[in-house]
């Protein structure tokens, strides 16, 4: 009879333990990021009437804000999906880089960055509403999250905050 060193007994109970929770680690990061297709085109059809969003995940810690400029919009079969679902990606320049503090931005960093990728809605916000604030003598606009603007369940992990108005 061969005998199996403890260590190595206990390193396979590990390793498939992990391998079983990859699956739902993956689809964390992944909340609102795949579509059928009559979604997609509503979806992709919005966004061509939009010049720019944010992409911000409140559910990280220290996550930074990214205004993007919107150049084009397309879907992308996920070839993963056995029930052909499809993917938004955006493609454009990233404006800047921001943190929000009390549903503020700040430290706010202009920047010139190619950009290009799937987005997830549940952390894609645009800019709506919109008011002008006679004591700042400017316009204030809302960020909010772009799943539920469409409609969709999900969890942005943050309240709209104002959207930046940094040239």
């Amino acid at each position: 009879m061969t005998h199996t060193h403890p260590m190595r007994f206990l390193n396979k109970i590990l390793l498939t333990f992990l391998l079983q929770g990859l699956p739902v680690f993956a689809e964390a990061q992944c909340q609102l990021c795949l579509f059928t297709v009559a979604e997609v085109l509503e979806i992709r059809d919005f966004l061509r009437t939009q010049e720019e969003l944010v992409l911000y995940s409140g559910c990280e810690y220290n996550d930074l804000a990214r205004r993007i400029r919107i150049d084009s919009v397309y879907y992308q079969l996920d070839e993963g999906m056995p029930d052909r679902r499809y993917a938004i990606h955006i493609k454009g320049t990233i404006l800047g880089f921001f943190a929000i503090l009390n549903q503020q931005p700040t430290r706010y960093t202009p920047e010139q960055q190619a950009f290009e990728g799937s987005i997830d809605l549940a952390y894609t916000h645009i800019k709506v509403g919109g008011y002008y604030d006679q004591a700042l003598g400017k316009y204030i606009w809302d960020a909010k999250c772009l799943g539920i603007y469409l409609g969709f369940a999900c969890d942005p992990c943050t309240d709209p905050f104002d959207y930046p108005d940094y040239p």
